[in-house]
């Protein structure tokens, strides 16, 4: 009997051990934030879904914009991105004011911040122009207020 439990919990153990590697091995990085220093504040929300997901978070930096003028996915604000940056703004604003899951209360982010020499990166996955807003994210970084904003929406 005593080496059925000892046979047991060697199963038990190897089931955990297997589940927690897993775990550790398929968390997903970010790599906007760890392409950047440790942020000093953050505000984070979701709508909690695992699949269907839209997610807005603020990170507070203490940074200077040489920090972010050479990061290699951060890149400057020009005219010509006002047009793309506010379609996938505005897209975003669309499904948190119909969304009954996501805190709209808590998004604040203000499109007339948009300007040139901050810094923005959007990684969309889908390649197809009709497909764009269907799982993206957006990072806007706002370097007078020293913010970077998280836009994330997945269908």
């Amino acid at each position: 009997m005593k080496k059925f439990f000892i046979y047991f919990a060697a199963i038990i153990f190897s089931i955990i051990a297997a589940a927690a590697i897993t775990v550790l091995l398929f968390v997903p990085k970010d790599p906007v934030l760890d392409s950047l220093p440790k942020y000093e504040r953050k505000e984070y929300y979701s709508s909690g879904g695992f699949q269907d997901s839209t997610d807005y978070a603020k990170y507070a930096y203490g940074i200077d914009e040489s920090i972010i003028s050479g990061n290699e996915l951060l890149r400057p604000v020009t005219k010509e991105d006002f047009s793309t940056i506010l379609d996938y703004v505005n897209h975003f604003e669309v499904v948190v004011d119909i969304s009954q899951d996501f805190p709209s209360e808590s998004y604040d982010f203000d499109k007339s911040a948009i300007s040139e020499g901050d810094y923005f990166f959007i990684s969309n996955h889908y390649e197809e122009p009709e497909r764009a807003f269907w799982n993206y994210n957006l990072y806007y970084f706002d370097v007078d207020a020293s913010i970077l904003y998280y836009f994330h929406f997945n269908i």
